[in-house]
């Protein structure tokens, strides 16, 4: 087998593991935001009701 028939026999496989690991990253990235944005909301919520810590 060429060098070159092995690349594009392995291509799928690549692929797939390059989606897999972007899905990963791009859904911890819109968890954590989504937790920070939930966080501030909350303090800004506690600020105004006289609650937080100062």
């Amino acid at each position: 087998m060429t060098p070159s028939a092995r690349h594009i026999e392995r291509r799928g496989t690549n692929v797939a593991i390059a989606g897999g690991l972007l899905a990963f990253c791009l859904g911890t990235y819109a968890y954590t935001m989504r937790k920070v944005r939930t966080d501030e909301v909350d303090d800004e919520l506690d600020r105004r009701a006289g609650k937080g810590a100062r």
